[in-house]
């Protein structure tokens, strides 16, 4: 299983991530003790809250000054003290007798303000501010209903993403981010780079991963998934590099010799690939001595014995033992997809190198029955390993058939020779003169 996808935890204790992802197709593998629950992963969502404190004191649909009815009427009375005292002043300035203008009958030329005026004043500021309020209250409550609308996006990505359904998991994470990015926590967007590892869209897992460094430089994993992206691409070479600054870390796991160990194979280093995949079986064992229901570390070793073609029986203990410690778990349902893909596809690959061709097919096939939506490298290399069964049992023609299939989703770059003597067409020997 080629893909590179950790399940991980965020373990609220010391703000890290805890966990690693070796080659499993999504991986979705929680490293035993070392996984957290869920919920550790949920930070509390305070921005809303303190967002509408802010807009409510910011008034943002008008900077009108609220005073209640008391206030109104000391003002009123205010203002009609203060006009009295400037006629009774200009009275005063002015001795000198002026003739009053005749009145017509029935025209009043003074203007006064009756209690009524006043009351009408102050029925229309609370009407007003009685509008202004069930405005504020409307936008508080399509927020709220958009924010809630955004989260529940959020849990769907993340649910998704540990049932293997990378598909759905990719619309709903690159959707939340769009409605609200602030919301696209780094661990969220850790998530999301391993989907568009498990699904071969390698050039964005790359872009993706180079922007989490950025926001991120004290975190291990970004560097190993860029690494990742470049060696399924076929830049083994660049993926060293980033393979090596993920192991300055000392949170980094085995899986970064592993894979190291493979860049080093296609550069056809082989000495440094075994020092590699010696320093990752040393840590594995650890693991497991220290751990013995650590599923993940039974799981990797497993898979790095079958890529060296050594230690098959253990691996067949090994995925005995991983079975039955999924199946005495407390939430079995939890771990199908091992069950029914991740464990099989491993077993496809141990019985073919043990020459049981026909139980290999069996095996595969199972898998690929719960094969997660959107996966290609895993699945590539279940159609990679059925032709070769299938060339054992001198079966060519449905061997080829398979081999282009593998051929079409995904690069395959452990298996790339051996796809094209299958699926290259030959070149016609010269006809002799």
């Amino acid at each position: 299983m080629l893909s590179t996808s950790m399940l991980f935890q965020k373990d609220a204790s010391v703000n890290q991530f805890s966990g690693t992802r070796s080659n499993f197709p999504a991986r979705n593998l929680p490293l035993g003790s070392r996984a957290r629950s869920r919920a550790s992963l949920e930070p509390c969502p305070l921005a809303l809250r303190d967002g509408l404190q802010i807009n409510l004191q910011k008034r943002p649909f008008g900077k009108k000054i609220r005073f209640s009815i008391k206030d109104l009427s000391c003002l009123l009375a205010l203002i009609l003290m203060v006009g009295c005292a400037t006629l009774q002043g200009e009275k005063t300035e002015e001795p000198q007798t002026v003739e009053a203008p005749q009145q017509e009958e029935g025209i009043s030329t003074e203007e006064t303000e009756t209690p009524q005026d006043v009351e009408e004043a102050q029925q229309a500021v609370l009407e007003e501010e009685k509008m202004d309020e069930d405005v504020i209250a409307k936008e508080i409550e399509r927020a709220q209903t958009l924010e809630k609308k955004i989260d529940v996006l959020y849990d769907q990505a993340y649910d998704a993403y540990l049932a293997g359904d990378y598909e759905k998991a990719l619309t709903a994470y690159e959707s939340a981010k769009l409605l609200n990015s602030e919301k696209m926590l780094f661990w969220r967007k850790l998530a999301l780079s391993y989907c568009y590892l498990a699904t071969g869209r390698y050039g964005e897992a790359e872009k993706l991963s180079f922007s989490m460094i950025q926001e991120k430089p004290e975190s291990w994993e970004p560097y190993m998934n860029v690494a990742m992206a470049f060696l399924w691409q076929g830049k083994a070479k660049q993926a060293i590099e980033y393979f090596l600054k993920a192991q300055e870390f000392e949170a980094a796991g085995p899986s970064v010799h592993l894979y190291s160990g493979i860049a080093y194979d296609l550069l056809k280093n082989h000495k440094k690939a075994a020092d590699h995949f010696l320093q990752a079986q040393t840590e594995y064992q650890a693991i497991i001595k220290n751990n013995p229901h650590d599923e993940q570390a039974y799981m990797e070793l497993s898979y790095l014995y079958l890529y060296r073609k050594q230690n098959l029986e253990e691996v067949a203990g090994y995925l005995t033992e991983v079975r039955k410690m999924i199946e005495a778990s407390d939430h079995p349902e939890k771990k199908e997809l091992w069950v029914n893909f991740y464990i099989p596809h491993l077993e496809g690959m141990l019985y073919h190198q043990q020459k049981r061709y026909q139980d290999s097919i069996l095996a595969f096939s199972s898998a690929m029955e719960y094969a997660p939506t959107g996966i290609k490298l895993d699945l590539a290399e279940i159609y990679f390993y059925l032709g070769q069964n299938y060339i054992a049992l001198n079966e060519n023609p449905k061997a080829i058939e398979f081999f282009k299939k593998a051929a079409g989703l995904d690069k395959l770059v452990l298996y790339a020779d051996d796809l094209k003597q299958y699926t290259l067409p030959r070149r016609a020997k010269p006809k002799r003169k």
